[in-house]
């Protein structure tokens, strides 16, 4: 498996997780022709969040798996999926009308052992938020007596697709390095969140700012 690449990048105010499928309305020329390359050439391009004039360097790549729309002034409406993450190491703003970035790919430090327990509470507190903020969590729950597979995912990024994060947190959940890190920053965002539920807002701004669609896991 190849550790680097030259990838086409769509820096977009948004986080992409591993396995996380959501939706894309391409508009600009620009990403027209990358998304038009990615599909013919059957490659990935990169999302890296860019919030505040700043470009994130922890990434994610996405594989356009179906376009849902296409419109007659040439705008489309695409759905992509999370694959793998990776560090930027350079940009080039000169081949392409679009950036192209040379990244490095990484995956979690080796020789984890999952903490049960905090899966547990993780789980159960996820479970608690979607039964309270969407109409149908049964698409979402999770078991918690045992830790789900996901295809080219984890639990802590299926869980963070749909719990209420905010960019900047979802950045560093994406950048953690171990799953018990990145559970840990869910359990405390949610123990804090659950209680600020009963708010009008707080339930507004999750549901701005919620693009994600949930495909299900193996459990």
């Amino acid at each position: 498996m190849r550790t680097h690449d030259v990838l086409g990048l769509f820096p977009l105010e948004l986080v992409l997780f591993p396995g996380a499928y959501v939706p894309l309305h391409i508009f600009e020329p620009r990403y027209r022709q990358l998304i038009r390359e990615c599909i013919e050439q059957r490659r990935p391009f990169g999302i890296n969040l860019y919030d505040k004039d700043n470009l994130q360097r922890v990434g994610c790549t996405a594989e356009v798996q179906g376009i849902v729309r296409q419109y007659e002034d040439g705008r489309f409406d695409i759905v992509v999926q999370g694959g793998r993450r990776y560090i930027l190491q350079s940009l080039d703003q000169s081949a392409k009308p679009y950036l192209l970035a040379t990244v490095e790919y990484y995956d979690d430090y080796p020789g984890e052992t999952l903490d049960l327990e905090l899966y547990r509470t993780c789980a159960g507190l996820f479970n608690e938020f979607v039964k309270r903020v969407y109409s149908k969590p049964e698409v979402l729950t999770l078991p918690v007596d045992r830790i789900p597979v996901f295809e080219g995912s984890m639990p802590s990024f299926f869980m963070a697709q749909k719990s209420g994060l905010r960019l900047l947190q979802k950045q560093v959940l994406l950048a953690f390095r171990r799953e018990n890190d990145r559970l840990d920053l869910i359990r405390q965002h949610l123990a804090e969140l659950l209680p600020r539920l009963d708010q009008a807002e707080e339930i507004e701004r999750i549901s701005r700012t919620d693009g994600y669609l949930i495909s299900g896991s193996d459990s």
